[in-house]
C-alpha cells in the first residue's frame, strides 16, 4: 500500500510541475495543519487521499488524489485527481459514502490548511 501511495505521490508531483513534497504524515483518523506545498495523507472510511496546496491570491489552491484503500498484494487501485480553489476562511467536506469524511479548512490568510478526518469503516 505504501509503495502505491508513494507512486501516486510521484505522479501527482509530476502533474503539478515537479513540485517537491515535504514528508507525508498519515493518520487513520485525526487532524493535521499544513503549510503550502507540504504534502499530507489521510484515510477516511474506505478512501485514502494525498495532497498539498498552494496559496494563490487569497485562496488555498488544493490538489488531491483520492482512491479506495486497497490491499497492496492485490491488483493496484486507481486514484482520481481533484483540483479546486478553496477561498480563505472557508472549508470543504468530502464524504467517503460509508460514513467517513474529511474536512479541509483554508485559514483566513490562506497560509495553511487544516485537514480533519472522521468516522467510517
Amino acid at each position: 500500500m505504501m509503495t502505491r501511495l508513494l507512486s501516486a505521490a510521484a505522479a501527482l508531483s509530476l502533474t503539478a510541475a515537479a513540485v517537491a513534497f515535504a514528508p507525508v504524515s498519515a493518520d487513520a483518523i485525526g487532524t493535521g495543519v499544513y503549510k503550502p506545498l507540504e504534502g499530507f495523507a489521510q484515510s477516511f472510511g474506505t478512501k485514502h487521499l494525498i495532497g498539498y496546496f498552494k496559496a494563490d491570491e487569497g485562496t488555498c489552491a488544493m490538489t488531491l488524489v483520492i482512491a479506495d484503500q486497497v490491499d497492496p498484494d492485490l491488483a493496484p487501485g486507481t486514484g482520481t485527481q481533484v483540483r479546486f480553489a478553496l477561498p480563505a476562511g472557508n472549508n470543504a467536506t468530502l464524504d467517503s459514502g460509508d460514513g467517513g469524511a474529511v474536512s479541509i479548512s483554508c485559514a483566513g490568510s490562506a497560509d495553511r490548511v487544516s485537514v480533519l478526518t472522521s468516522g467510517g469503516a
